[in-house]
C-alpha cells in the first residue's frame, strides 16, 4: 500500500488480505507485511525487531533476539535474517516516496 492510501475500504469491506502497511512517527518505524510487522524504535534498543503477528499479536516474541544470540538454527536464523532485511530496505522505500511526496506538496504551495 503507497504512502498516504486511504484504509476506508480495508475497513468497509472488513478485508483480510494480505497487505503491507507503513509508517514512521517520532522515531518509531514499522513495516507490516501479511503476518509479519518490522519494528524500529530509538526509545528500546535502535534494532529492528521482527514479528509473527499471527502468533504473537502482542509482540511478546521478537523474532530478531535470536539473531543476536550465538546458539541456534543457522537456517532459521538466516531465513528470518534476510526477512528483516528486505522489510527494512522496504521501509527504507517508502520512507523516501512519502518524504518526496511531502516536498512536492510544499513546492505546488508556493
Amino acid at each position: 500500500m503507497p504512502p498516504g492510501k486511504s484504509l476506508v475500504p480495508v475497513f468497509a469491506d472488513d478485508l483480510q488480505k494480505d497487505r503491507e502497511i507503513w509508517f514512521g512517527h517520532m522515531g518509531n518505524n514499522a513495516l507490516r507485511q501479511g503476518k509479519w510487522k518490522a519494528v524500529i524504535s530509538s526509545d528500546v534498543d535502535g534494532r529492528w525487531q521482527l514479528y509473527n503477528m499471527e502468533e504473537d499479536r502482542t509482540e511478546l516474541n521478537n523474532l530478531a533476539d535470536d539473531f543476536y544470540n550465538k546458539f541456534g538454527d543457522p537456517t532459521w536464523k538466516q531465513m528470518h535474517q534476510e526477512r528483516i532485511r528486505t522489510m527494512k530496505k522496504r521501509w527504507e522505500e517508502l520512507n523516501e516516496i512519502y518524504q518526496q511526496q511531502g516536498k512536492e506538496g510544499l513546492n505546488e504551495d508556493k
